[in-house]
């Protein structure tokens, strides 16, 4: 909102934050990868729950639908988000 940014998706929101000096390439990169990591553990989960009958949620379980290393990537990006977060109290945005 204080940049008055007319990007729709998280990415190109970050990607329109970083052009704007609020975040580093390197914080843009970070929160875009974390963006996808998470999303793609979301929507694993929602094809296994969709399978099962249950209904859908963004809640995971980690252990149903990751390997070890995808569960690990998805610890990295949960703080990504964190500092995200933080940032954003902060009021870098």
């Amino acid at each position: 909102i204080k940049h008055n940014l007319p990007a729709r998706s998280t990415p190109a929101r970050l990607r329109a934050l970083a052009d704007a000096d609020a975040l580093s390439e390197k914080q843009r990169d970070r929160f875009i990868d974390a963006h996808r990591t998470i999303l793609r553990a979301m929507l694993a989960q929602q094809v296994i729950d969709c399978q099962d009958g249950v209904r859908l949620t963004p809640k995971v379980n980690p252990a149903l639908t990751l390997s070890k290393p995808e569960r690990k990537a998805l610890r990295a990006a949960m703080e990504a988000a964190g500092d995200a977060v933080d940032i954003l109290r902060e009021g870098a945005f």
